[in-house]
């Protein structure tokens, strides 16, 4: 009896198996073929495959399980068949992640900041060189860079801080002159005012303003070309990113700040006197004299002393993250939220300490 099925051929009690028996050639299941056998195998020849692989393999063994019949098979398909027969596959379990206790997560929050902690530290000793270099080679300095920070950051930040400052001023001259009214104190609204504006309130609204949007910008923009591989290029082309990119917003920010602040001081001081004004009955000269006489410009120099540490503090926090972005767009949203956070944090830390340096010297 002799019966042809394309893949094999039965011959007396001999199933003899032909053609190519691979992945490519072979249907997804033999079931429709081997049903159609009503006669009984007690052999298989495999030898007349001329093409074999581990698929084939797999089906060749099917059948002999389906007959229980002897095999025949050439030497290069029984080193196959050793070959394949002698690897498990095995599926690896997927472990469950172990659930920490909150005193590890807090030591690995600790570690992991402080190795965050250690390679800014690294990031800031290069741009200190860069920067330092430049008092050898001025001629190295971005100066259209750093105009374009001046612009953006600075030119471009004056509506909003001054808007800002100017609100603050009138709140502050309202909080303060409702409980001096009281007294008789009204002019001692103009010693509160001036002090708290000058020395505290402009720098770090400024600041906080700056932060949220100059530093969020620095980040985004860095950790964009970092994803768009816009780095690697500069770096084939021979061109430092940390001294193109990173040195002039530094620098740039820098400058940007004390004017800034002194705009936030003066429109600040502006929305305080028209609050003066309207609720206190203190005219714009007498409000002048008083702020002459009580609080001068020492005020305004202490705040303006702050405003170059956080530029700094700003630019670079920003910088850092924008070269710690990894991966997509998702990462460069999740830096800049961080660049934002830590630069506030800093900032906060920042006139701390200043607060507390200038009472020790009693300035």
């Amino acid at each position: 009896m002799e019966k042809d099925q394309s893949f094999f051929y039965i011959k007396d009690d001999t199933l003899i198996c032909q053609g190519e028996w691979t992945i490519l050639s072979l249907p997804p299941s033999l079931e429709d073929y081997l049903s159609s056998i009503d006669h009984p195998v007690k052999n298989i020849d495999a030898r007349p495959i001329s093409r074999l692989d581990s698929a084939g393999v797999e089906f060749i063994q099917e059948i002999q399980k389906r007959f229980s019949a002897a095999i025949q098979l050439s030497d290069e398909q029984k080193r196959l068949c050793s070959l394949i027969g002698s690897y498990t596959f095995k599926p690896t379990p997927i472990e469950t992640p172990k659930k920490l206790s909150g005193v590890e997560e807090l030591g690995q929050s600790a570690y992991r900041g402080y190795l965050e902690l250690l390679k800014y530290f690294e990031f800031i000793g290069e741009v200190f060189v860069l920067m330092f270099s430049w008092i050898f080679l001025p001629q190295r300095i971005l100066w259209r860079n750093i105009a374009k920070v001046l612009e953006s950051a600075g030119y471009y930040g004056l509506p909003i801080i001054g808007l800002l400052s100017f609100l603050i001023g009138v709140v502050l001259a309202y909080q303060m002159g409702v409980q001096l009214k009281n007294y008789g104190a009204n002019i001692f609204v103009v010693n509160l005012l001036g002090i708290s504006i000058l020395r505290e309130f402009a720098p770090l609204i400024t600041a906080i303003i700056v932060a949220g949007r100059t530093g969020s910008a620095f980040t985004a923009e860095l950790g964009t070309m970092k994803v768009n591989q816009e780095l690697d290029a500069l770096t084939t082309m021979g061109v430092k990113p940390l001294e193109y990119l990173v040195t002039p917003k530094i620098l740039g920010l820098i400058i940007a700040m004390p004017l800034l602040s002194m705009w936030a001081s003066f429109t600040g001081i502006f929305g305080g006197m028209i609050m003066s004004k309207s609720m206190l009955d203190i005219t714009f000269i007498g409000f002048w004299h008083q702020f002459h006489t009580a609080v001068g410009t020492k005020q305004l120099w202490i705040g303006l002393m702050k405003t170059p540490v956080f530029a700094f503090i700003i630019s670079s926090v920003g910088c850092f993250q924008g070269f710690e972005v990894s991966g997509g767009a998702e990462s460069v949203g999740k830096q800049t939220t961080r660049s934002v956070v830590q630069a506030l944090f800093l900032i906060i830390v920042a006139d701390a300490f200043f607060s507390i340096l200038l009472s020790i010297l009693h300035a």
